[in-house]
Protein backbone atom coordinates (compact mmCIF):
# COMPACT_ATOMS: atom_id res chain seq x y z
CA UNK A 1 0.00 0.00 0.00
CA UNK A 2 1.21 3.17 -0.80
CA UNK A 3 0.15 6.22 0.91
CA UNK A 4 0.62 9.72 -0.75
CA UNK A 5 1.22 12.80 0.80
CA UNK A 6 -0.69 16.21 0.09
CA UNK A 7 0.44 19.70 1.91
CA UNK A 8 -1.72 22.63 1.73
CA UNK A 9 -2.05 25.28 4.39
CA UNK A 10 -4.42 25.41 6.89
CA UNK A 11 -7.73 26.83 5.72
CA UNK A 12 -6.88 26.74 2.21
CA UNK A 13 -9.79 24.62 0.37
CA UNK A 14 -8.62 20.94 -0.84
CA UNK A 15 -10.51 19.07 -3.44
CA UNK A 16 -10.72 15.53 -3.50
CA UNK A 17 -11.35 13.73 -7.05
CA UNK A 18 -11.28 10.20 -7.62
CA UNK A 19 -12.02 8.06 -10.70
CA UNK A 20 -11.92 4.15 -11.08
CA UNK A 21 -10.06 1.41 -13.00
CA UNK A 22 -10.75 -2.43 -13.41
CA UNK A 23 -8.37 -4.89 -12.91
CA UNK A 24 -7.09 -4.66 -16.66
CA UNK A 25 -6.37 -1.06 -16.01
CA UNK A 26 -9.28 -0.10 -18.38
CA UNK A 27 -11.18 3.28 -17.27
CA UNK A 28 -14.50 2.45 -15.22
CA UNK A 29 -16.91 5.40 -15.58
CA UNK A 30 -18.42 6.43 -12.64
CA UNK A 31 -22.51 6.78 -13.44
CA UNK A 32 -25.26 7.17 -11.71
CA UNK A 33 -25.74 3.77 -10.60
CA UNK A 34 -22.46 4.35 -8.22
CA UNK A 35 -22.47 5.95 -5.26
CA UNK A 36 -18.83 7.80 -2.67
CA UNK A 37 -18.15 8.11 0.64
CA UNK A 38 -15.07 9.92 2.17
CA UNK A 39 -13.91 9.67 5.44
CA UNK A 40 -11.41 11.76 7.21
CA UNK A 41 -9.24 11.02 10.41
CA UNK A 42 -6.71 13.07 12.65
CA UNK A 43 -3.40 11.64 13.22
CA UNK A 44 -3.68 8.03 12.25
CA UNK A 45 -4.95 5.46 9.62
CA UNK A 46 -8.31 4.04 10.74
CA UNK A 47 -8.51 6.86 13.90
CA UNK A 48 -11.94 8.16 14.56
CA UNK A 49 -14.11 9.83 11.49
CA UNK A 50 -14.17 13.16 12.37
CA UNK A 51 -15.83 14.25 8.64
CA UNK A 52 -17.75 12.57 6.00
CA UNK A 53 -18.29 14.87 3.00
CA UNK A 54 -20.52 14.40 0.48
CA UNK A 55 -19.04 13.29 -2.58
CA UNK A 56 -20.99 13.93 -6.16
CA UNK A 57 -20.51 11.94 -8.93
CA UNK A 58 -20.51 13.92 -12.34
CA UNK A 59 -18.76 13.20 -15.38
CA UNK A 60 -17.61 9.78 -14.44
CA UNK A 61 -15.43 11.11 -11.18
CA UNK A 62 -16.33 11.64 -7.84
CA UNK A 63 -15.49 14.80 -6.11
CA UNK A 64 -15.84 16.77 -2.81
CA UNK A 65 -13.90 19.78 -1.83
CA UNK A 66 -12.69 20.63 1.50
CA UNK A 67 -12.57 24.17 3.65
CA UNK A 68 -9.66 23.39 6.08
CA UNK A 69 -10.88 26.40 7.85
CA UNK A 70 -13.79 25.09 9.29
CA UNK A 71 -13.91 23.80 13.10
CA UNK A 72 -13.27 20.54 12.61
CA UNK A 73 -9.61 21.05 11.21
CA UNK A 74 -6.68 22.44 12.77
CA UNK A 75 -3.31 22.17 11.43
CA UNK A 76 -1.82 19.06 11.64
CA UNK A 77 -1.95 15.39 9.96
CA UNK A 78 -5.29 14.36 8.37
CA UNK A 79 -5.81 10.99 6.59
CA UNK A 80 -8.87 10.33 4.42
CA UNK A 81 -9.83 7.70 1.85
CA UNK A 82 -12.84 7.29 -0.57
CA UNK A 83 -15.40 3.95 -1.05
CA UNK A 84 -16.86 3.50 -4.43
CA UNK A 85 -19.60 1.36 -4.70
CA UNK A 86 -21.44 -0.27 -7.93
CA UNK A 87 -25.11 -0.92 -8.39
CA UNK A 88 -24.23 -4.57 -7.52
CA UNK A 89 -23.21 -3.38 -3.95
CA UNK A 90 -19.42 -3.97 -4.19
CA UNK A 91 -17.32 -1.81 -2.21
CA UNK A 92 -13.89 -0.57 -3.73
CA UNK A 93 -11.42 1.65 -1.47
CA UNK A 94 -8.94 3.93 -2.45
CA UNK A 95 -5.58 3.84 -0.61
CA UNK A 96 -5.33 5.96 2.05
CA UNK A 97 -4.04 9.53 1.50
CA UNK A 98 -2.36 11.71 4.57
CA UNK A 99 -3.12 15.63 4.25
CA UNK A 100 -0.46 17.96 6.20
CA UNK A 101 -2.21 21.15 6.97
CA UNK A 102 0.60 22.85 7.85
CA UNK A 103 0.26 26.10 10.23
CA UNK A 104 -0.66 29.29 9.04
CA UNK A 105 2.34 31.74 8.46
CA UNK A 106 1.25 34.90 9.86
CA UNK A 107 3.45 37.90 10.18
CA UNK A 108 4.98 39.20 13.54
CA UNK A 109 3.19 42.33 14.66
Amino acid sequence: MAITTNEIIWGETYNISVSAQDSGGNAVTLNGTWSAACRISKDYIGGDVILNPTMTIAAGVATTSLDTGNDEFSHGVYYYDVRLTDANGHDYWTSPVRLILANRNTPNT
